[in-house]
């Protein structure tokens, strides 16, 4: 959860118009004539203008409203973007945004939103250059037409050299000193061919600077102010630094709070580095036995000669609701130099990942796509500050935003990872038993107490299918209140702290007596969702052979066969070796934007991958499963199904007919309709979609289910 809301870039001592530096302006607009032209706005209600703000003409733009230009820098280098900024009644968690490229240029909130003070933004990217159509975005992230952004005097200039790195320098790198900066710092400044090329094994080691930023100290893992064990080994192309491992979060159980996953990043040259070539990288940090995940970045510099500087590390983000923290500054660092075996595979795995990427445009396009959009109608719960990721799948295209951070956008956003939580269900043990199914037919059917032997002395569990823990319908519980079992005291201690399948089985099998009669009342279970994991596991082995696992060798072939990313390969598991089931897995926008296509598209059907009455039934319109103990929701084959007949335009559809949801502690959100998907990965706790599904089926696609 982004706390601390805003990192504001300023340069107060650059003279922009000097003419000993000033090469050449290609763009100006203050808008002194009243209007914006040339400026495609997104706005719907008029509220976008020029407005007088303290004796000065400004362009105002509010709520969610946004406003973009192209401009042309073709054959031109050094290209730096300026303007002025202001904000006003702005609460916390939102934003006044200045956008270029995936660049943060300008960023302001609650704590800049006097309405008096204007705050001058400079800032240059090798992204910027040679650009036939550098599109520079204008943006309010609020919530109401009276959050108030103030943009003037944009000034996108060539200036020779471009400007002078403030932030992260040669000198700051070769220091022992611990700074944060903002994510414009690690943003890669060219793409030209690089002096050096970095293939072998990084080694971090050192202690960083902890600041807690938010949460109860008992939330804190055992040795949460420690940098874990890093040794990573990485290949480059052209100007990408590719980690070998790119898999998400697999378990360490050693004395650490953290494992570690790391993304690709970025190589490139720079003036002023002497000769060596800077890197930087996205990385998580995960916490040991929980789903709780710490977005960070890394750089640093290096040479051919196996050189290399300190290494900055910063966290910048977070999917936890329970605490948040800055861990950053310069830890030392090794470079073993060496050919990659594997390399090869390396690239082709990276490049056909790459290659599956769903074509993307900013969310703020949807509205000039399908006119009568209303943005304000999407994600209107959650503070843009918490907003890791949002997407709307129409027509083949992903209509994006978030990516924001404490420290502005992140540089390598379709790297950014998020944990799923109980988003898990679905992508995991959902797909399980549909592959489970298609594969040996009966597996939904068979006993829980057949296929997980610790759970046979209870006697609760040989009526209880597979397809009952899928449904979260075993008859065996403490309460039936919804979340009481789930978020209690003893479940907490008895299941999720516990890091043996040992332990934590005999709460799932032994610790909840039986109150129903199995598939007649669903209460929430992440245990049920393990046994099911377990149960898969057992049957691949003996199907198999001794040693097979059903999370690697079920269900990682069909994410392959998705061409999903190998984030989503890593999963959290006990310390003998076995997957959780209900939650612990991190996933990339592209991979859950690409898995709910796939399921819903009919692309999940044709493969014949998975069983077909399951997928039916989940895509369903029509009433299916049981009442979650939530107002509006069903739940079955693990999905929620919500009754969008009930309260959105989709009454037109019938009043019964109810849609599939995947969703996943603090926020996180999947919603498919027949031809348009939408997702939230936040840790804001907003949920509400309801406007969002009468928008689409009013503007974008009515189809019925």
């Amino acid at each position: 959860m982004n706390k601390k809301l805003t990192f504001v870039l300023k340069l107060l001592t650059i003279i922009l118009f000097s003419s000993e530096i000033l090469a050449g302006t290609i763009f100006f607009d203050d808008f002194q004539d009243g209007d914006f032209n040339g400026w495609v706005s997104n706005d719907t209600n008029g509220s976008s203008k020029v407005v007088n703000q303290k004796g000065r003409l400004m362009f105002n733009i509010r709520n969610m409203d946004s406003a973009s230009i192209s401009i042309d820098t073709t054959a031109v280098s050094g290209v730096v973007i300026s303007l002025d900024m202001m904000a006003r009644s702005l609460e916390k968690g939102e934003l006044c945004l200045a956008e270029a490229e995936g660049v943060t240029v300008g960023q302001l909130g609650k704590k800049e939103a006097n309405g008096v003070v204007v705050h001058k933004m400079v800032f240059n990217s090798g992204a910027f250059d040679n650009n036939p159509n550098l599109t520079l975005t204008l943006k309010a992230a609020g919530n109401h037409d009276r959050d108030y952004c103030y943009f003037d005097n944009i000034v996108v200039e060539a200036i020779t050299g471009g400007l002078a790195r403030h932030e992260i320098t040669a000198s700051y790198l070769k220091s022992n000193q611990n700074l944060r900066f903002s994510t414009a710092a690690f943003f890669p400044q060219n793409r030209n061919v690089t002096a050096n090329t970095f293939e072998g094994r990084l080694e971090i080691k050192g202690v960083p600077t902890f600041k807690r930023l938010y949460g109860w100290l008992g939330n804190f893992p055992t040795g949460a102010n420690q940098w874990p064990k890093f040794n990573v080994e990485f290949v480059q192309q052209g100007n990408e630094l590719i980690p070998v491992d790119r898999r998400g979060m697999h378990a360490v159980y050693a004395d650490e709070a953290w494992s570690i996953a790391v993304g690709t990043g970025a190589v490139w040259d720079e003036k002023g580095d002497g000769g060596m070539t800077r890197a930087a990288f996205p990385f998580t940090l995960g916490q040991r036995n929980a789903n709780c995940e710490h977005n960070g970045l890394a750089s640093f510099l290096f040479d051919d000669e196996g050189d290399v500087s300190n290494v900055h590390i910063q966290t910048v983000a977070e999917t936890c609701k329970f605490y948040g923290f800055d861990m950053y500054g310069t830890l030392g660092a090794s470079y073993d130099r060496f050919q990659i075996s594997n390399k090869a595979r390396v690239l082709r795995d990276w490049n056909k990942e790459v290659a599956n990427y769903i074509p993307t445009k900013p969310l703020s396009q949807l509205v000039l796509d399908y006119p009568g959009v209303k943005l304000r109608h999407y994600y209107p719960r959650i503070k843009a500050a918490d907003l890791h990721m949002y997407g709307v799948i129409v027509n083949g295209i992903n209509y994006i935003d978030g990516c924001n951070t404490r420290f502005g956008k992140h540089p390598f956003c379709s790297e950014m990872t998020t944990s799923l939580y109980s988003m898990t269900k679905s992508i995991f043990s959902s797909l399980a038993v549909m592959r489970a199914e298609k594969l040996w037919p009966g597996f939904k059917n068979e006993s829980i107490e057949s296929l997980v032997p610790e759970c046979v002395s209870s006697g609760n569990w040989d009526d209880v299918s597979i397809e009952n823990a899928l449904d979260m319908a075993t008859g065996n519980y403490m309460q039936p209140w919804f979340q009481y079992d789930e978020h209690g005291f003893i479940m907490k201690k008895q299941f999720f702290a516990q890091e043996s399948r040992a332990r934590r089985v005999d709460f799932a099998c032994n610790r909840l007596p039986r109150k129903a009669i199995p598939g007649s009342k669903m209460v929430s279970h992440t245990s049920d969702h393990e046994l099911i994991s377990y149960a898969l596991t057992q049957m691949a082995s003996d199907l198999l052979g001794n040693g097979a696992d059903g999370f690697n060798d079920i269900v990682v072939p069909v994410y392959d066969e998705i061409g999903l990313s190998n984030t989503i390969r890593g999963i959290r598991r006990t310390s003998e070796g076995n997957a959780w089931g209900g939650y612990g897995m991190s996933a990339k926008a592209n991979d859950i934007a690409l898995f709910s296509k796939w399921l819903a598209s009919g692309e999940a059907e044709a493969s014949g991958l998975v069983d077909g009455e399951i997928l039916n039934d989940i895509l369903s319109g029509n009433p299916r499963g049981l009442y979650a103990g939530l107002k509006d929701f069903n739940y079955d084959n693990g999905f929620w199904r919500y009754h969008a007949g009930a309260r959105t335009a989709m009454k037109a559809c019938g009043t019964d007919t109810q849609i599939p949801v995947m969703s996943g502690f603090g926020g996180h959100t999947v919603v498919i309709m027949p031809n348009v998907i939408f997702y939230q990965m936040t840790d804001g706790g907003g949920i509400g979609f309801k406007e969002t599904i009468s928008d689409i089926f009013d503007n974008i696609d009515n189809t019925c289910p």
